[in-house]
Formats: C-alpha cells, structure tokens, sequence
C-alpha cells in the first residue's frame, strides 16, 4: 500500500510519518511484559496500568509514567498524552495483548515508576495482612478510599502494585496515603496512635468498639485469616453478624463492611 513500510529489523510499519510497532519481540515491548512478574516489579521498581481512567488518575499524581502503548485509533489516549506532553507509543492488537491483562485490551497500557510508601498518619487505616487475591486486594484499597481510610501493607501478601490490583483498585492507589509495616505489624499501628483490630468470623464484637484511638482495621488471608500472633496482639477482634449456617464474607466485602461501619459513625459523630 502506498505510503506504509514495513521495517521488519525493527518490527515496526510506517505510515504517514507515523510509526507502529508490530512485533511482540520489541524490546520495549518485551521489557514493560516482564513487569506482570513480581520480581520483576521489585527489581525494576516499576510496573504497568491498563486503562484510560487509571492512566488519567496517575497522570493526575504526577508519576513518572512512560512508555505508553495505545492502538493507532485510540483517540482517548493521544489527547490525553497530548495533554501532558507525553509521547504515545502506538501498537497492533497484537502487541498490546502481550503487555495488557486482558484478554481484549483496548489500552492504553502505560509502565509507571512505584511512588514510594509514605509514613504511617495518625488516622483510621485499613490494614492488609497477607491478602493474597488481587481482586479483594484491589477492592479493599477502593473501598478504603471511599470511606477515608489509609492503607497499610503487612506480611506477605499479594503485590498492591501488580496490573491486577491496580485493575481491581480502579484509581483508588492513587488517592490514599499507602504505607508499609514491618514485622511487627500491631505494634507498630499502636506506636503511630492506633487502635489495632482483627476482623474474625466469629467471637469477635460488633459493631467494632469505640476508642478514643482511630481504629487500624486488620483484615487477613482468604483461606487462613489473620496471623494467630496478630490476633492475640490486637486490642479487639471484630466479627460481623451473619445469617445462620454462613460461615464468613469475602474478605474484601467484610473489610468494606467494617469501614463503611466506622465512616458512617464518624459522620454522625460530626454532625
């Protein structure tokens, strides 16, 4: 066709001045794919979100992000890019789905540089303990967002800043204050002013207590609830009443339950 090159050494076609990558061997291309793997994350420091509302939500932090690969007819992601003066890296369908965790991208997928953990505040905070599916972990933080509260990171569980959690999180990474605990998660939520508790799915209290501390919201593994050690350091254990013969929530509805609970105190508080 005229005015197309096809530059097979470089995996890239040519169209009114216009470059498109088409190899999935692109070194670009293949150094952002690596980023879906943990250790690559760690190592790199970086990793990769996938949609306009959350490419539009870290450019609004001010993050460095960049490469950023859309289609050719992604119309969205050129005024975005041409809005932050940004270049846009564009791609086949083809490419795109080897950088993308879906299955039918639509882009624009964009590697960004991890903004580091901020210092733990003095405010309601929900606590990840060992939270290993990127769905709940993704809608924890969303939800942690809409009710107020901080986020703290604790033992190990899913990477909040893999593709998935940030998919699930729709945004939400970005507009909480995210912190890391070490390994004595309960007592260093008790030395920044808070009141650590365990969600348990029974003997727990509920509604959860009142305390002249914020409360520090621990919510645990899927399968194996919080560290038994965790527990037992915690100031109180919170259980939420269910129906007979139902044995526990989704850890993300639970957590979710739990801070809608204390928000909806707080602003009857305030009034």
């Amino acid at each position: 066709m005229a005015g197309e090159q096809l530059s097979p050494e470089m995996g890239q076609l040519t169209t009114n001045d216009t470059q498109v990558i088409t190899s999935t061997h692109n070194s670009g291309v293949a150094a952002a794919a690596k980023l879906h793997k943990t250790r690559e994350r760690a190592r790199s420091g970086k990793s990769l979100l996938e949609g306009a509302h959350l490419l539009d939500a870290a450019l609004s932090q001010n993050l460095t992000i960049g490469p950023i690969f859309a289609l050719p007819d992604d119309r969205q992601s050129a005024d975005l890019c041409n809005e932050h003066e940004l270049p846009l890296t564009l791609v086949t369908p083809a490419v795109l789905g080897r950088i993308a965790a879906t299955v039918h991208p639509k882009g624009p997928v964009a590697v960004f540089e991890i903004p580091p953990f901020e210092e733990l505040a003095t405010r309601e905070t929900l606590v990840l303990a060992g939270v290993a599916d990127p769905g709940n972990a993704g809608a924890l933080i969303r939800s942690a967002a809409a009710f107020g509260f901080q986020v703290a990171v604790a033992l190990n569980g899913v990477d909040i800043w893999s593709p998935r959690v940030l998919r699930a999180g729709a945004g939400a990474h970005f507009l909480v204050r995210l912190a890391d605990l070490g390994d004595d998660p309960v007592s260093e939520l008790t030395e920044a002013g808070l009141s650590p508790q365990v969600t348990v799915s029974a003997g727990g209290s509920w509604p959860p207590p009142r305390s002249q501390r914020p409360a520090a919201i621990i919510v645990g593994n899927e399968a194996h609830g919080v560290d038994p050690q965790i527990t037992a350091a915690a100031v109180q254990t919170v259980t939420i009443p269910l129906a007979p013969d139902v044995e526990s929530l989704n850890a993300s509805v639970a957590g979710s339950l739990v801070m809608y609970e204390l928000a909806w105190r707080r602003n009857e508080d305030s009034k």
